[in-house]
């Protein structure tokens, strides 16, 4: 009897555990990335970096703002069971939901889309001077779209995926140095 108790005190006191709910009901991020309407083209997400910033939290959902060049940098690792969300922002900061899709021919009527360019590990390496922090050396992970736009129309072709690959390199290189440097 007195291990029939201490089992169920225990299993009651171990299913109130954090850890326990965690990997038994698991809750999947909410991200929304806001694109300001200056902002067109590709859009970079980049994941994993110290250098990233922390979410604003609007409704519940951590929530992001593309810069001027288009890309956004976070903390945060990639998740791939994440609910992302993107809504173009007009000049009075009304929300405008873009769909995702995964090929132009999916588009309905010229309306405003993001075309998924998949999960991508740029290549080539960031080294720094003068810096004792460089565990983060060497590529980074990112996640790229094409935001279509009206009649614009773009795809994911090699001269693209280039840019976007130095692009991207150039962004995290200027966000780990100014980072680095401040430390």
């Amino acid at each position: 009897m007195r291990i029939f108790i201490c089992t169920i005190v225990f299993v009651l006191c171990f299913s109130s555990c954090k850890l326990f709910n965690r990997y038994t009901v698991h809750q999947p991020p909410s991200f929304t990335f806001l694109i300001p309407p200056y902002v067109e083209g590709p859009l970079i997400i980049i994941y994993a970096e110290n250098c990233g910033m922390q979410p604003k939290l609007e409704d519940g959902k951590a929530t992001f703002q593309f810069q001027n060049n288009g890309s956004v940098i976070i903390k945060d690792e990639y998740d791939m069971t994440a609910i992302i969300e993107f809504f173009l922002l007009d000049s009075i900061g009304n929300k405008t939901k873009a769909t995702l899709i995964q090929s132009i021919d999916k588009r309905i009527n010229n309306e405003p889309v993001l075309i998924e360019g998949g999960l991508n590990y740029t290549s080539s390496n960031v080294t720094y001077v003068n810096n004792e922090l460089t565990k983060k050396e060497g590529g980074a992970t990112c996640k790229w779209y094409l935001l279509q736009t009206n009649n614009t129309l773009q795809t994911f072709d090699e001269p693209t995926r280039k840019k976007l690959d130095l692009l991207t390199n150039e962004i995290v290189k200027e966000c780990r140095s100014n980072f680095y440097a401040g430390k």
